[in-house]
Parts: C-alpha cells; sequence; structure tokens
C-alpha cells in the first residue's frame, strides 16, 4: 500500500478504460519516484447500478462501493465525464496533476471533452492522448506490467477489485506473437487491468519526458 499524499503536488500519468460505459469503467492513475523502480498504482471504479442485479458475478460490487474502490452509478450507464471529475477531486484534494491521460477512444468523447475543460481548455498541452486498443500498441506494455508485478514492483494498494481484474484477464496473441489483454470467461471484467496497461504505454510513450519532470 502507499499513502497519495506522499505525492501531493506532484504530476501522473493515467488510464482510462470505458470499454463499454454500460459496464464497468475503471481509471488508473500511475505514479513514479526519482531513482525508485516501483511503479505505484491508485484505481477507482464505476458500475451501472442496473447492472448489478443482472449481473452473474460472485463479488459484493456494494462492499467494494463501501471500502471507497467503486461507485455505484445510477441508471444503465456511466458517463465518462464522471472520470474526468475524479481527477479533477484528486487536484482538489491532494493537488496531483495529470502529465499526460490516455484513453481508449471509442467511448470517451465526453471524458475527452470534460477532461480538456478542465485540465487543457486552449488544447496545448495535449494531456489527453488515444491509446488504441490493438496488439502492436499494447503488447510491449503489457509484457512490461507483467515483468513488474513478477518483480512485485507494482503497488496497487492491495485493491480487490484490480485484484480481481488481474485474475481475470488472459491474453491474446496475434500471427507475429504480439499480446494484449482478453477476458478468461466472457462475463468476467478485466477493465482494471486494462487501464492498468493504457497507463503503461501512455508511460511508454512519454517516459523520459515524465521522469524528466519528476526528477
Amino acid at each position: 500500500t502507499f499513502d497519495l499524499n506522499d505525492f501531493s503536488g506532484g504530476f501522473y500519468i493515467s488510464g482510462n478504460d470505458f470499454a463499454e460505459t454500460t459496464d464497468l469503467c475503471a481509471s488508473t492513475i500511475l505514479l513514479k519516484r526519482p531513482n525508485d523502480r516501483k511503479v505505484y498504482l491508485h484505481t477507482r471504479y464505476w458500475i451501472p447500478e442496473s447492472k448489478l442485479d443482472a449481473s452473474p458475478d460472485d463479488v459484493d460490487y456494494r462492499a467494494w462501493e463501501r471500502a471507497g474502490y467503486l461507485t455505484i452509478v445510477s441508471g444503465n450507464a456511466v458517463e465518462s465525464s464522471m472520470i474526468a471529475d475524479w481527477h479533477f477531486k484528486l487536484l482538489k484534494e491532494y493537488d496531483l496533476k495529470p502529465f499526460k491521460s490516455g484513453y481508449d477512444n471509442r467511448f470517451a468523447k465526453d471524458f475527452q471533452n470534460r477532461f480538456n475543460e478542465i485540465f487543457d481548455e486552449n488544447g496545448k498541452n495535449k494531456v489527453a492522448i488515444n491509446i488504441p486498443q490493438e496488439h502492436k500498441v499494447l503488447n510491449n506494455p503489457m509484457r512490461t506490467l507483467e515483468a513488474d508485478m513478477r518483480d512485485k514492483l507494482v503497488i496497487y494498494d492491495n485493491n480487490p477489485v484490480c485484484f480481481w481484474c488481474y485474475c481475470n484477464t488472459g491474453i491474446k496473441i496475434d500471427t507475429l506473437g504480439r499480446i494484449m489483454p482478453t477476458k478468461m470467461h466472457p462475463t468476467k471484467r478485466i477493465d482494471g487491468t486494462a487501464s492498468k496497461i493504457i497507463a503503461y504505454a501512455t508511460l511508454e510513450w512519454h517516459r523520459s519526458e515524465y521522469m524528466d519532470l519528476i526528477g
């Protein structure tokens, strides 16, 4: 575990997975320290209330909400702008600022608009960036995340929703041997894992700039 207050005033990279806004959504912020190999991950989840009764999952979403890991949203869908508002909450409460925020473009229009409104109104900083959900883009980040987890370098606050998503995650291999995440079972959710791979991809694209910024 770790304390977000220890990173107060700093910058983070984030990965945001909306998969379908009618299902589980996840946002992970990735933090690093100079001369520290560890990667610190803080993740928040959202799910529509209508999904709870219909869900075949043997997990207690309401308990996760009470513990502060998850937000249950009334209705049938999660507005992706809510995730941007959560990032603004991190700014207000911890003075944590996004350096780059990766997202899957398919369901992200409201997130992109709201996020840019808050953090990049003039559009010059290009804080929010699209990370295509393709083998050639996700292969290296997924392998790096796996290696970091094997080396016990990933500090994810013992978030039980993250652990559940990790356990649900398999790999899909293309003809060139490149990998990307896939569900081990059609009804199981991997959004937490996907958000972390997106964060790792964003870090991979902007590592030198980010490390210079926090150094």
